[in-house]
């Protein structure tokens, strides 16, 4: 005789794994555009995103070096496909007007990293180290 728990604990559990990375893993998206040197907008599968880099504060409008901070990350993300990193994997959490926080990687570079080696961020306490 055949018990049918395991099925359904593996069923479960494979489901809670399914929609933990369908809904809270990593995406890859497209650049839609960017709104400052440190939130974009990106066009993934399920529609428009606002993302907010995580660990960075670059100036904002108004603010001396906006547009520079701007055109940077613009070119840093280019037109190729960019992923959505949490700083938890597989947990996506949103901030300040709804925006999604994340990291953003492109060619293995992490985004948030670049733009404070460059100089763009005041501040990038714990970064990951990549």
């Amino acid at each position: 005789m055949t018990r049918p728990w395991p099925t359904a604990l593996f069923v479960a559990a494979a489901s809670l794994l399914f929609a933990a990375r369908v809904l809270g893993g990593d995406l890859t998206c497209d650049l839609d555009r960017v709104i400052d040197g440190d939130t974009v907008v990106l066009r993934c599968g399920h529609g428009e995103e606002h993302v907010r880099l995580l660990r960075i504060d670059t100036p904002e409008r108004r603010q001396p070096g906006f547009e520079a901070a701007s055109e940077a990350l613009e070119e840093l993300l280019g037109d190729g496909p960019v992923t959505v990193e949490y700083e938890i994997p597989g947990v996506a959490k949103r901030g300040t007007y709804d925006r999604l926080l994340a990291y953003l990687v492109v060619d293995g570079r992490v985004a948030n990293v670049e733009m404070v080696r460059a100089g763009w961020s005041r501040r990038g306490g714990c970064l990951p180290l990549t």
